[in-house]
């Protein structure tokens, strides 16, 4: 698949720490104040998934955060909580749900990390073609 590099989230990014969150490489710009850009028969998607296997800790969990102005975020969608065990295969998905019809100019992906997670890597993106 082809991406607009203006909907990645996050291309290979380092999520591993211990008992914290690690935001995205990149927050989305949808650039109006109430978008409504889930609305519609062509749903717009987010997707998060493993680009390297993640080692250590206990759990990952993708959560899609909005903000009106870039500086405060709020949850917008809450991932599963994924074992760590689960997640060592490249492709497997944390997240692909649709984007809900009301949310904020903003949007970012966040990775909440319990326990030491040691190594790993996540691609997240916004797909418009689902």
């Amino acid at each position: 698949m082809i991406n607009d590099k203006d909907l990645i989230f996050s291309d290979a990014q380092n999520c591993f720490v211990t008992d914290n969150e690690v935001n995205s490489t990149n927050d989305i710009d949808v650039g109006v104040a109430d978008p409504n850009q889930g609305a519609g028969a062509n749903k717009k998607v987010v997707h998060v998934e493993v680009n390297t296997a993640i080692t250590g800790g206990t759990s990952i969990q993708a959560i899609v955060r909005d903000s009106s102005d870039d500086s405060t975020y709020t949850d917008l969608i809450l991932g599963p909580a994924i074992a760590v065990g689960a997640l060592t295969a490249v492709g497997k998905t944390l997240l692909n749900v649709p984007l809900p019809p009301v949310h904020k100019r903003y949007l970012r992906v966040v990775y909440k990390c319990v326990g030491a997670v040691a190594a790993g890597k996540a691609d997240a993106y916004l797909n418009l073609n689902n």
